[in-house]
């Protein structure tokens, strides 16, 4: 099921309000930051997948992020707490900030299938497969 940026930030607003959390003191909605920038404008996916995460768990998002060989991988993270994730084969790491969208954007150019994690405890987010 995907869920609109609206969708998704009324959904965590509602996960963090039930836990006793806000999304950002300064704001009623999440800013949106670009995690990395070496993409390529052309081959981006029309649909950006988005992953909301919860005390270091996924609670809504694809299993699987699937794209060829040359295209651009792109999806969206909003998480309830300040962590790192962690995309394997790629070695790339994102800052997540508490009720802040991360947009991850890059190449892909090696093929196969990666885990792409939460760092703080291992939590498997999606496998990304790249054909």
């Amino acid at each position: 099921m995907k869920l609109s940026r609206t969708a998704a930030v009324i959904a965590v607003g509602a996960v963090l309000f039930a836990g006793g959390c806000s999304l950002n003191k300064s704001t009623t909605t999440p800013a949106m930051t670009t995690a990395t920038a070496d993409s390529d404008a052309t081959n981006v996916p029309a649909e950006v997948p988005e992953f909301i995460l919860h005390n270091g768990a996924k609670v809504s998002g694809p299993d699987t992020v699937s794209v060829k060989s040359g295209d651009t991988v792109k999806f969206t993270v909003i998480s309830d707490k300040d962590d790192q994730l962690h995309i394997h084969g790629y070695d790339k790491e994102i800052e997540l900030k508490s009720g802040q969208f991360q947009t991850v954007e890059f190449k892909a150019t090696i093929t196969g299938k990666f885990e792409i994690e939460i760092h703080s405890n291992d939590s498997l987010v999606c496998t990304l497969e790249v054909r």
